[in-house]
C-alpha cells in the first residue's frame, strides 16, 4: 500500500511532533468520551473475530504471567481484608509478602484448591509472624514464633 501525499503529510507532521500529537489526542479523548466508547464498541463488532483470536493467542502465549497477575491480585485482596486487624502499613505488608512465596512452616506454594497464602499476625499487637498456607494458619503453627519484619 502506498501512501498518498496527504497521509506521508500526516505521518512525517506526527514524527516532528509527537508530544504535540499525543497531548492533542490525550485532551480530545477526555472531551469525547462518549464518542470514544462507540468508536470503540463500532471497531469491536468490525472486528469481533479477529479480537476473540488475537485475544486467545495472547491468553495461550501468556498464561504463566496472567496466572501470576490473578494470583498477585488475590494476594492484594487477602491483604486488604486483613488489614483491619493489622496495624503495620499495607505497603509494608505487601512487600513482606512479596519476599515469601512459599509457607513458611511447610514449604507449599499453595493449597490445592488454589487458596494463596496468608499473613498470619498478631491481632493483639499487629505484628506479622509469617507467611502460611491456609493449613498451616489453621493451625496457627507460629502462634509463639515472631518474625521480624524491619526493613520491609
Amino acid at each position: 500500500m502506498t501512501l498518498t501525499s496527504k497521509q506521508e503529510y500526516q505521518k512525517k507532521y506526527y514524527l516532528e511532533n509527537k508530544e504535540k500529537c499525543k497531548e492533542s489526542n490525550k485532551k480530545w479523548k477526555a472531551e469525547n468520551k462518549e464518542k470514544v466508547k462507540e468508536l470503540r464498541k463500532k471497531q469491536y463488532l468490525e472486528n469481533k473475530e479477529k479480537s476473540k483470536e488475537y485475544n486467545k493467542k495472547y491468553y495461550q502465549e501468556n498464561l504463566e504471567r496472567i496466572e501470576l497477575y490473578k494470583q498477585t491480585l488475590f494476594h492484594k485482596s487477602t491483604v486488604s481484608r486483613c488489614i483491619n486487624n493489622i496495624t503495620t502499613s499495607k505497603a509494608r505488608i505487601m512487600a513482606y509478602m512479596a519476599t515469601y512465596t512459599e509457607c513458611q512452616h511447610c514449604g507449599k506454594a499453595e493449597e490445592k484448591n488454589g487458596r494463596a497464602l496468608s499473613v498470619d499476625h498478631c491481632h493483639d499487637t499487629g505484628e506479622l509472624r509469617g507467611i502460611l498456607c491456609h493449613e498451616c494458619n489453621i493451625k496457627d503453627v507460629l502462634k509463639d514464633l515472631t518474625i521480624p519484619v524491619s526493613g520491609v
